[in-house]
């Protein structure tokens, strides 16, 4: 009789996958110029990146401190990448991964300088939303997830994508990021 071979992995089975809907989708998210419209957009990624600014503060006591404008740069986005647990079971695939490095510039009284930060990014892409549960459930997952970064272990930001806009604000108010189909100019 034959061993049965358990590979370590959850269950990721993802039927939205299979879709050309949602292969668009997946490769309107590659260019680094839609990505960076909408992170323009998007209130809970500028308050990451312009946290930064307080976060470094302290950095410069009793000075007053004027940050320009966040130069944001996008890494190469990455299609399906594997997300794997400390112990190598895969959790699922990142429909696309990319980093947000953010460079911003400050001008105090008696210092100057310049921060650089990293903004890991998980992008999940949902031509539609069937279950909220199902959804929140794997976006959770990701974003507990750390990943290597600047010397330091950093939480993905995780960010849905989907026209399905009615949860919008239920998975904003989980700290997620939602962005629908259009980018208003």
């Amino acid at each position: 009789m034959g061993q049965l071979k358990i590979t370590p992995q959850a269950s990721i089975e993802d039927s939205q996958l299979k879709t050309p809907q949602h292969d668009k989708m997946c490769l309107a998210l590659l260019n680094k110029e839609t990505l960076l419209a909408y992170i323009k957009y998007d209130k809970i990624i500028q308050e990451k990146i312009h946290y930064l600014n307080f976060r470094e503060k302290e950095e410069v006591i009793n000075d007053e401190i004027i940050f320009e404008e966040p130069i944001l740069e996008i890494t190469n986005p990455e299609m399906e990448k594997v997300l794997k647990a400390s112990n190598g079971f895969i959790l699922g695939y990142i429909d696309i991964f990319f980093f947000i490095k953010a460079k911003i510039k400050w001008v105090g009284k008696t210092k100057k300088g310049e921060l650089q930060r990293e903004i890991p990014v998980a992008i999940e892409v949902k031509p539609k939303i069937t279950s909220i549960g199902e959804v929140m459930r794997q976006l959770k997952t990701y974003s507990s997830q750390k990943i290597m970064s600047e010397g330091d272990w950093k939480n993905y930001h995780v960010v849905l994508f989907s026209p399905t806009k009615q949860y919008k604000e239920i998975f904003e108010g989980q700290g997620l990021s939602f962005w629908g189909l259009e980018v208003v100019e």
